[in-house]
């Protein structure tokens, strides 16, 4: 039955349950009837027509019907007047004649295909569904007389309990039901390289939301009764830190959620100190967190860091008090902190740092995963923590500990995969992991393996956006693979398709900027693929779409660093601009104005790896600056610098956790000995790529 095509429809749904179950019943009419449908999916065609703004609604009391003659009659026209069957399934309604007479008269409408299930948040984790939970109506088929037959029915139920899908992914597991979408179109969940979302929603109503909330967190303080006081504020601050959080994140919006998150820790630091119970420490460390991500995105890293901080000693203390009661909205918490903890200690070149917290979250997720190993959220933390230390191991030169927790994340992520196809957050993580896979064999020579690997991801990644053509989160992780596709296909000389990816990696990034212009991590990494873009070009002499592609970076550089200064990312980034610049200028200009050129450049690479220790890219970047340097003193100007030149690149090719970096390193190798007129070594390096299958060698100087 197409749901949307029959008029006589009074409700979308008939809410099935034991009078035991009320509450929860309340909560989910609640939330459905309130649900506003995600704009990019409203008029899309699905299973069940066209999808509308609303859900509609949905008949839940028999108290709505207390005029009505015949009790019976009046919810038998409600239950014949609904397009969908929502029963609420636990050991109460498995023994309640209602529901199963509900069921029944459901069933023999024909409309088995529009009952869906969803298991209370109450059941206790041991339950079995179908021997606790469901009514014989719901366990067998009909026959032919419309009489319960002894052939056992399937039926699929959404879990919200703590060990299932929880409350929020069971009931959008449920709208995804009504509205004949996939549930990957709905299901969302914080994600930890840069943490973009899905789902499309009107920017600003999205702001309307927060400033009401804002007003509201304002009012509570004036409540006198404490009891109403908590009921309220708990309510806010639970929209708060997810649904508005979530749907936020969905467009890329965060910055919206700055002064809501700022009332809320006002909010908090201003409660009675009888009133900041656990629960309430653990949503104020949220807040904190929350807060924190704001400021990353907005490029303040001092201020995300000391809101981190605050949020982790807190949930530390909390989460070893509570450890008897396994506390998993504590576990939670602490989980994400300790990631956005390690993340920025990573990012500012702190390694051992950064592998204590992300380690340290690793280990809260796997004891999620001990105490709730059905919970979807929390297999995906654990597969996403795995990501993150092996994109902290890669950096590190620890090549095969990255790969090995590269494995485990994507055996995690297939496992996922096989028992939801269709959910999106696992898809992607799925993807994210493949995508580091293929790097890792990258950097190994392993070229047809990492092609592999990345068309893999590529290929989860269309799906994404097929269903969600404006999702941040897919656009992004698209962006990475083409970006990396790029690079292996200019390094097996095939242009026309490095071109096309490292173009599909601009287009995609600059998607990802008209949603969020102020996304600093965005613009650095649309910038960094300019810069392979323009390398590209250039080392094939094409120096006018080179100059093109560099000016266009300029000017982002120039507005980057005038924000901020002090950042190391940019000056990077302003370092090999301005490199390739003395490149495409060199023929057109004298030896000596070369020369000054790269000793200029040489200055401030020495700078720049000297701040960021450890991190392979200035030093990579500086090694290329030297080789240049060696070429211009060569010969007549003078051979001694080029030698001093030449020794201070092998020094620093030689640092130990360049060892495994084959791929850079032997090409940078490659260039340095040419230079210098060492064919031996050379031809070492030369070979070794031949053997691979590389086929840069004219790029190669």
């Amino acid at each position: 039955m197409n749901s949307n095509s029959n008029s006589t429809t009074r409700y979308r749904g008939f809410l099935s349950y034991s009078h035991a179950d009320r509450k929860f019943a309340r909560k989910l009419h609640h939330y459905l009837e309130n649900f506003k449908v995600p704009i990019n999916l409203v008029g899309t065609p699905s299973s069940h027509g066209v999808v509308p703004e609303k859900l509609g609604t949905f008949f839940m009391d028999r108290e709505e019907l207390p005029s009505a003659p015949d009790l019976s009659t009046a919810i038998g026209q409600a239950i014949t007047g609904s397009d969908f069957l929502i029963v609420l399934c636990s050991p109460y309604s498995a023994l309640s004649e209602y529901v199963n007479q509900e069921v029944l008269e459901f069933k023999r409408m024909g409309r088995a295909d529009h009952i869906l299930c969803i298991i209370t948040e109450d059941v206790a984790p041991t339950a079995d569904p179908i021997k606790d939970c469901f009514c014989p109506a719901l366990k067998f088929e009909l026959d032919e007389q419309g009489e319960l037959s002894d052939r056992p029915s399937e039926p699929i139920a959404a879990d919200a309990r703590p060990n299932g899908d929880g409350y929020k992914g069971a009931r959008l597991k449920l709208v995804a039901g009504l509205l004949g979408v996939g549930f990957d179109g709905l299901k969302q969940r914080e994600l930890q390289r840069s943490n973009r979302r899905l789902l499309g929603i009107a920017g600003a109503s999205l702001i309307g939301m927060a400033f009401t909330v804002g007003l509201s967190m304002i009012a509570l303080d004036a409540r006198d009764k404490a009891q109403r006081h908590q009921e309220e504020a708990d309510k806010l601050i639970g929209f708060m830190l997810g649904d508005l959080r979530s749907r936020l994140d969905e467009v890329g919006r965060l910055d919206i959620l700055d002064s809501v998150v700022d009332k809320t820790i006002s909010y908090f630091q201003n409660l009675p100190p009888d009133e900041l119970n656990a629960r309430t420490r653990v949503q104020r460390s949220a807040a904190f967190t929350q807060l924190g991500q704001v400021k990353d995105t907005k490029g303040n890293a001092a201020e995300a860091k000391e809101l981190y901080q605050a949020a982790y000693e807190e949930l530390d203390e909390l989460c070893g008090v509570l450890e008897e009661t396994t506390d998993q909205a504590c576990l939670y918490e602490l989980g994400q902190v300790q990631f956005w903890l390690g993340n920025g200690y990573f990012l500012s070149a702190d390694s051992n740092t950064a592998l204590e917290y992300l380690a340290d979250y690793t280990e809260t997720s796997q004891r999620l995963v001990d105490l709730y190993p059905k919970n979807t959220d929390y297999l995906l933390e654990l597969a996403m923590s795995y990501s993150n230390l092996a994109v902290l191991h890669n950096d590190m030169g620890n090549t095969q500990t990255a790969f090995e927790h590269t494995a485990k994340a994507i055996a995690i992520g297939e496992q996922l995969h096989r028992v939801e196809p269709t959910h999106q957050e696992a898809a992607l993580s799925l993807a994210n992991a493949y995508c580091w896979s293929g790097k890792h064999r990258f950097r190994d020579l392993q070229f047809d393996a990492a092609l592999g690997d990345y068309e893999r991801c590529l290929a989860i990644t269309d799906s994404g956006l097929e269903q969600n053509p404006k999702s941040a989160v897919w656009l992004d992780e698209q962006m990475i693979a083409n970006r990396e596709l790029g690079v292996i296909y200019e390094s097996l000389g095939e242009d026309e398709l490095s071109d096309h990816h490292y173009r599909s990696a601009v287009e995609k990034g600059s998607q990802l900027i008209e949603i969020e212009p102020e996304n600093h991590f965005w613009q650095e990494d649309l910038a960094i693929i300019r810069l392979l873009l323009t390398d590209s070009y250039f080392r094939r002499g094409d120096h006018q779409l080179a100059a093109q592609l560099r000016d266009e970076n300029s000017s982002v550089i120039i507005a980057e660093l005038n924000r901020d200064p002090a950042s190391q990312g940019w000056a990077y980034i302003q370092l090999r601009n301005d490199y390739l610049t003395l490149r495409l200028n060199e023929k057109n200009q004298a030896l000596e104005e070369n020369i000054s050129a790269v000793n200029r450049l040489l200055q401030r690479g020495r700078a720049l790896e000297l701040n960021l220790p450890g991190d392979r890219a200035p030093q990579f970047s500086l090694v290329e600056i030297l080789i240049t340097a060696a070429r211009l003193q060569t010969g007549v100007p003078n051979p001694v610098l080029a030698s001093q030149h030449f020794n201070e690149a092998l020094r620093l090719l030689d640092t130990p956790h360049l060892e495994a970096l084959s791929m850079r390193k032997l090409t940078l190798d490659a260039r340095l000995h040419a230079v210098m007129g060492t064919e031996t070594t050379q031809n070492r390096a030369l070979q070794a790529l031949r053997s691979a299958g590389y086929a840069g060698y004219k790029h190669l100087e």
